[in-house]
């Protein structure tokens, strides 16, 4: 019997240390390169930064996209939309385009707050994977690239919002260029500015359980198992 529990503490610690490596990380953030530059967005514009990771590596746990306004009169009015796109669509310029829709949030009204030192959209796991135009299924792994975009609706003269640009970033597992996407009329352009357009944002995920960790516990189970079985087999 002391084998047997042997193998569970055993499992138990090998379990923990992988939950531990699986903990939530930044896999993207651009807040620290902000180049003090603003897009000022217009109504039902959609604009966007193309995201470059590891395929199928992470699973997205949160999103987050900041923004300035020093004119929102009627906040309850204004709607935002995140969406994420596969690059699968026709090339533009020699580029792929963003084609598949993976996730639409769908109008999100009254979160917005008149802030001209910057807020933040946040997007938990919930909102990613519940309460969405198009879910995300659970453990979706994020493709190697991928497009985010961020659309506001009822925008007018009192109701204004700037998106803080940053840099690209580095040392990071995803990266982006500095150049952005815009959907105009349902055409999309791939855009540079005289400086880099990443649109300020942070990016969380856990990465996807190894293959090799998984096997390890698998083997670990399976020679206990052979280990019980001696151990209650009859002498002869």
């Amino acid at each position: 019997m002391k084998v047997f529990f042997d193998i569970i503490r055993f499992s138990a610690i090998f379990l923990a240390l992988g939950l531990e490596v699986s903990a939530d990380t930044v896999i993207y953030d651009t807040s620290k390169t902000y180049n003090t530059n603003l897009f000022s967005m217009a109504n039902g514009l959609e604009i966007g930064n193309q995201i470059t990771l590891s395929p199928n590596t992470w699973s997205m746990t949160s999103f987050n996209v900041e923004y300035y306004s020093t004119g929102l009169l009627n906040p309850q009015n204004v709607g935002v939309d995140l969406r994420f796109y596969f690059n699968n669509g026709a090339p533009f310029n020699g580029y792929a385009t963003p084609g598949t829709l993976f996730y639409d949030s769908g109008w999100n009204y009254g979160n917005l707050v008149a802030d001209p030192t910057g807020d933040t959209i946040t997007y938990s796991k919930a909102d990613l994977y519940q309460n969405a135009l198009l879910n995300l299924p659970a453990g979706f792994l994020l493709p190697g690239t991928f497009t985010f975009t961020v659309t506001f609706t009822n925008l007018d003269a009192a109701n204004t919002i700037d998106l803080p640009l940053a840099n690209s970033p580095s040392g990071q597992p995803a990266s982006s260029s500095g150049d952005y996407w815009l959907n105009t009329n349902g055409k999309w352009s791939l855009l540079t500015n005289s400086v880099a357009a990443n649109v300020v944002g942070l990016i969380t995920a856990v990465p996807e359980p190894a293959a090799g960790y998984l096997a390890a516990l698998g083997s670990i189970l399976l020679l206990g198992a052979g280990r019980l079985v001696q151990l209650r087999r009859p002498r002869n």
